[in-house]
């Protein structure tokens, strides 16, 4: 696929970097980082300052440990993307979601899966459930983009928690988990 258009975006973390390019990858948005089995599409990137890959629905987030190396990184992401398009649309993880019995927690996950994750998604991350406590707790994982991005807690405290409450009376507050 030599012609490929591959847009590349800032996202609010200035470490990561939003790469879409219109295929399909996974129906199961994931990360992968050099602390786990990495596919071979994307092994080299791992090599070359990038310290996480956020696989999106149809965009790779790459996050890197110094922001100097950016023009190594684009490039050869580009050539990644590239030569590796019909790899990477065949990469796939399973995560299971296991159904809850409380409603409660199954309205949280509605309005995460219908509000929230596609308006963060927009930006190169994602926000997983972790768990909600008695005392209206609501405790989310910020992956992709949002890790370490310094407007996270704005968005968890001001964007989402405010949401949250609004529809689902029994959260009181938000708070991200430490990964």
């Amino acid at each position: 696929m030599k012609d490929m258009f591959i847009q590349i975006e800032g996202t609010p973390n200035p470490r990561t970097r939003k790469f879409s390019f219109g295929i399909h990858l996974t129906d199961t948005p994931y990360e992968v980082s050099a602390r786990e089995g990495v596919p071979d599409a994307l092994a080299s990137l791992l090599q070359t300052g990038v310290t996480s890959i956020f696989v999106g629905r149809d965009y790779l987030s790459l996050t890197v440990a110094d922001e100097a190396t950016w023009p190594d990184v684009q490039a050869l992401a580009r050539q990644v993307i590239t030569d590796g398009a019909e790899a990477l649309g065949s990469l796939s993880r399973s995560e299971t979601i296991e159904a809850s019995a409380d409603p409660v927690v199954t309205r949280i996950r509605e309005l995460l899966d219908t509000h929230i994750r596609p308006a963060v998604a927009h930006d190169g991350g994602d926000v997983r459930f972790h768990s909600f406590d008695v005392k209206g707790v609501l405790r989310l994982e910020m992956v992709g983009a949002c890790a370490g991005c310094p407007s996270s807690t704005a968005t968890l405290k001001q964007g989402i928690r405010n949401l949250m409450r609004h529809f689902v009376k029994e959260v009181q507050d938000v708070e991200a988990v430490a990964r």
